[in-house]
């Protein structure tokens, strides 16, 4: 197992071969806990196990308000138990909806197996099954994040809003 604490996202150029859910969460919130301008997340449901963790929120929380430009950016393919569980990150999404945007993905792009998360145009944690929990991270891999974020970018514009991840004030 890698220890995370030591990458730093910019610096290291190194691939850290991912195969547990505590791996994906380790990596997962070093990456986020160096973020300084953007966060895209590419996933089939939020993974609990990574998402839906105390210091994986914090850590976005933190980001948000330490930025006064931060973006995240959120792709969900299958959003239905997401809504419907007390998930944290979405929580957040409703409280902080001006900097967090989520969107649920186009049904041409459905057909897509790995999911990944892009930090700062720099760091990835990719894994190729959505299901599973082997990949890799790398934090400091610009040619692959600009690949990722290319086809990021394309699923997000032909993706909608979820309406029902925001609250509305009154």
């Amino acid at each position: 197992m890698a220890d995370f604490k030591k990458l730093v996202l910019g610096e290291h150029d190194q691939d850290v071969e991912l195969s547990t859910s505590q791996d994906n969460a380790d990596a997962t919130h070093a990456l986020i806990s160096q973020a300084r301008r953007s966060i895209d997340i590419y996933t089939h449901e939020l993974d609990p196990k990574v998402y839906n963790q105390s210091r994986c929120v914090e850590a976005l929380k933190s980001f948000i308000l330490n930025n006064t430009s931060a973006r995240i950016r959120i792709l969900i393919r299958n959003p239905d138990r997401t809504i419907k569980s007390e998930h944290r990150l979405i929580n957040l999404a409703r409280h902080l909806s001006s900097y967090i945007a989520i969107r649920v993905v186009h049904e041409d792009y459905t057909s897509l197996t790995d999911v990944f998360l892009l930090v700062d145009q720099r760091g990835i944690l990719h894994l190729l099954q959505g299901d599973r929990y082997d990949g890799r991270c790398n934090f400091n891999n610009p040619r692959q994040a600009v690949r990722l974020n290319h086809r990021f970018s394309e699923i997000w514009n032909h993706s909608t809003e979820i309406a029902d991840f925001r609250y509305i004030h009154i």
